[in-house]
């Protein structure tokens, strides 16, 4: 018995050593396939990860990352092949793999096919945001617009700091010509990516629906009780839109105009919130942040931050008021 026992130690630490030095061999490799990954290099990457899946054909990682780098490369077919694998496994990896297999099959136009992969992923599980955001593009692309707002709506719920979600949720309302919604969105996604690729678009868009007029025949005689709460935000944009159109020459600059223009459009939307208290999406989450905003009197240092990446004006009267950008900067990391 003792004799058994010590061969069988012998040949539990060998098996051992041995997954062992495969696990280090497929995690070097798999960490080098990111760097090449991340430099662009993505069939240098590709190659790395097949030989990581000889040495461990069932590694979910490398299935995973090969995949991601797969797409980079263009070869979508064999990306979701290996999606298909993970999916299959029903492990931590799959909601991963439905993700990456639909952007995939969004690539071969294949969108109907992908919104039933989205779909299938979060029956599985409904709190995975990435999910529901790529659902909401999938709808788009059809001009599914209602479906995509529902989408990304979700999309915010599960993560309110995923900017993209906020942007082409602001796009899906332009689409349906709701300019109320899609200022809401475009404010929010300003504040959390000032920077991004997209930042110009936004911004531009901002301003152009806020100088808007939508009723050219007289916006007085649309001002009634039949309207919502949300029409009537949007004739007072226009009443504002009316107003700066007849002050382009005083002498007040563009930051200065919108800056106007959104103490006007929050203390409306905060006003009719706190009169009527209307539910829904958008009078529960955009409507309080940035009534909070006009009420901690925030909203000049808000519209400079926003502008900062477009007016020199801007940039300078930040870094001349310090303490007023940092007590935003206070303010926001307490909500």
């Amino acid at each position: 018995m003792k004799r058994f026992l010590t061969l069988f130690t012998i040949l539990f630490i060998a098996s051992a050593a041995t997954l062992s030095g495969q696990e280090s061999v497929v995690d070097s490799l798999v960490a080098l396939g990111i760097e090449y990954h991340d430099a662009g290099q993505y069939r240098k990457a590709i190659r790395l990860y097949e030989e990581a899946l000889q040495v461990d054909p069932e590694s979910e990682i490398v299935h995973y990352e090969i995949a991601i780098s797969l797409v980079e490369a263009k070869d979508y077919y064999t990306a979701i092949a290996h999606c298909d694998k993970l999916i299959e496994r029903d492990d931590k990896f799959a909601l991963l793999a439905y993700n990456t297999k639909g952007s995939c099959l969004n690539y071969l136009g294949k969108t109907d096919e992908a919104i039933d992969n989205y779909l299938e992923g979060i029956e599985k599980s409904d709190e995975f945001y990435l999910l529901y955001y790529n659902l909401g593009l999938a709808y788009h692309t059809k001009g599914d617009f209602s479906l995509a707002e529902e989408a990304f709506i979700r999309t915010i719920e599960l993560n309110p700091q995923y900017g993209k979600a906020h942007l082409n949720l602001a796009r899906t309302m332009t689409q349906q010509n709701r300019r109320v919604e899609s200022l809401l969105s475009l404010y929010y996604y300003l504040l959390i990516e000032p920077f991004s690729e997209d930042t110009e678009w936004a911004y531009n868009n901002l301003i152009l629906l806020l100088n808007l007029n939508r009723f050219p025949g007289g916006v007085e005689t649309v001002v009634d009780e039949s309207l919502t709460e949300l029409e009537v935000v949007d004739a007072i944009l226009s009443r504002l839109a009316i107003l700066n159109k007849e002050e382009e020459t005083d002498g007040k600059t563009k930051v200065d105009k919108l800056i106007r223009s959104t103490n006007a459009f929050f203390d409306s939307l905060g006003d009719i919130k706190k009169k009527n208290n209307p539910k829904g999406f958008w009078w529960d989450f955009y409507v309080p942040f940035y009534a909070h905003i006009s009420s901690w009197d925030y909203v000049k240092v808000y519209c400079h931050y926003i502008s900062r990446y477009f007016y020199a004006d801007s940039a300078d009267w930040l870094n001349q008021n310090g303490a007023k950008v940092n007590s935003f900067s206070d303010w926001l990391r307490r909500l």
